[in-house]
């Protein structure tokens, strides 16, 4: 510390000292593409215990994530082997079909430490649903992938992302909208139909209230570290809130979207289908704690079911186009992600809290 951060780091040692120090500064959030970033500074040590203890410090602060791979490396093996047995950093391994043995032996051996690391990430897919999805941006930038939060998309070191900007319930939508519509509806078109539409009005309520808080971020949140350590920022004399990074775009998380997939999927054969109920008897049956999974040849997802299976990419495709018809404030588009790392823990005591204020 008496040379680092405020001298360049010359050993890797250094470097780590210094990556931990900054990442303190950065309020202890993602640590980035470690192996692919040092790896200039890497002369032949092992400093295995050294990343451990930086990964412990992310472990204490509640920190979140990092890519490793596909350009594979010692710092890449040490890396894994640093991260078994312990709950943070999720690592992120980005897995190619040329990965090399050393690094799948080291992988699963921590897999099986039970800490949580590694998570397991096909690079080939994900180059091509980032390219699909993002066109304007070059690959070279696109490779520059590191799953930021949870695993939220972002790009390090050249993009704002707003790592879960807001979470979207949809179970607890279609509850409410279950209650209200299901007595009106004659066929399970209308009542999907009517339901991505209820969807929709909420979805954009919730996005156009992220747009707003965007802005007021970027007038009066301004992040020092951020704006240092994210390319183009120096360059437009613009801070990291506030149009700097070269790119942005906003995650939004969806829960409960498999809840709302099997409910469908009841509904329909139940009610429109075989007729056993109607929507008045159903309710109550539902009110009463009935969960209907012993009803027969009800196909859920998850069961390897092509009708559940396109109940689900009906209802994905629907839900996700909601929100291209919506932009950001600070520009780029909104980013719909199904992320439960924990966020389901919280969303259950909310609910519970709420079923007791009624």
């Amino acid at each position: 510390m008496q040379k680092v951060p405020f001298s360049p780091a010359e050993t890797l040692y250094e470097a780590l000292v210094c990556w931990n120090f900054i990442y303190y500064m950065d309020s202890c959030d993602n640590l980035g593409r470690l192996d692919a970033d040092l790896i200039d500074f890497y002369k032949g040590e092992d400093l295995t215990d050294v990343i451990r203890c930086f990964f412990k410090n992310v472990d204490a602060n509640d920190g979140w994530s990092g890519a490793i791979g596909p350009d594979y490396n010692p710092l890449t093996l040490q890396c894994i082997k640093a991260c078994k047995g312990i709950r943070r950093p999720s690592l992120e391994l980005r897995v190619t079909e040329d990965m090399p043995q050393e690094i799948w032996d080291a992988a699963i051996d921590s897999v099986k430490a039970g800490g949580g690391s590694l998570s397991f990430y096909n690079e080939e897919l994900y180059q091509s649903s980032l390219a699909k999805t993002f066109p304007e941006i070059p690959q070279k930038d696109l490779l520059r992938f590191c799953g930021g939060g949870c695993t939220e998309t972002m790009l390090a070191g050249i993009s704002n992302v707003g790592s879960l900007d807001a979470g979207i319930n949809l179970a607890l939508i279609f509850e409410r909208f279950m209650h209200s519509e299901l007595l009106n509806s004659y066929t399970f078109e209308d009542f999907y139909k009517n339901f991505i539409i209820f969807s929709s009005d909420e979805i954009r309520t919730v996005l156009k209230a992220v747009s707003r808080s965007q802005k007021v971020r970027s007038q009066t949140k301004p992040q020092p570290m951020r704006t240092l350590l994210t390319d183009d920022c120096i360059d437009k004399e613009l801070d990291f809130n506030n149009g700097g990074a070269r790119y942005y775009w906003s995650v939004i998380n969806i829960a409960g979207i498999i809840n709302v997939i099997d409910s469908l999927s009841v509904i329909k054969k139940i009610i429109f289908t075989d007729k056993k109920l109607d929507g008045a008897a159903f309710l109550k049956a539902m009110d009463e704690g009935e969960t209907f999974l012993n009803y027969p040849d009800i196909l859920r997802h998850g069961t390897d079911s092509d009708e559940a299976n396109c109940m689900a990419a009906r209802l994905t495709e629907d839900i996700c186009d909601i929100f291209e018809e919506e932009r950001p404030y600070l520009g780029g588009k909104f980013l719909p992600s199904s992320i439960q790392f924990t966020t389901y823990s919280y969303a259950f005591v909310k609910q519970k809290l709420r079923r007791c204020l009624k």
